[in-house]
């Protein structure tokens, strides 16, 4: 009896850290949350702004590179 309680209880307290977790959130937050589009769109638009600009600057300094390759 009290292995089957513990295996409910711990699965009580298991799922909702479990889905945080996976979902890249505070362990102790609320698993139920969902953020509004506004919030999400907001969140995309940074991300793919600081790719966009890891990415030009990668292109450039293999420019600069080609660049100074070529007047050598």
């Amino acid at each position: 009896m009290k292995f089957i309680l513990g295996l409910i209880f711990g699965a009580l307290i298991a799922f909702p850290l479990a889905h945080n977790l996976g979902a890249g959130k505070p362990l102790l937050s609320n698993p139920l949350e969902s953020k509004n589009l506004m919030d999400r769109t907001r969140d995309l638009a940074s991300d793919i702004a600081s790719e966009t600009g890891k990415s030009f600057d990668e292109s450039m300094d293999e420019i600069k590179k080609a660049i100074r390759e070529a007047t050598k």
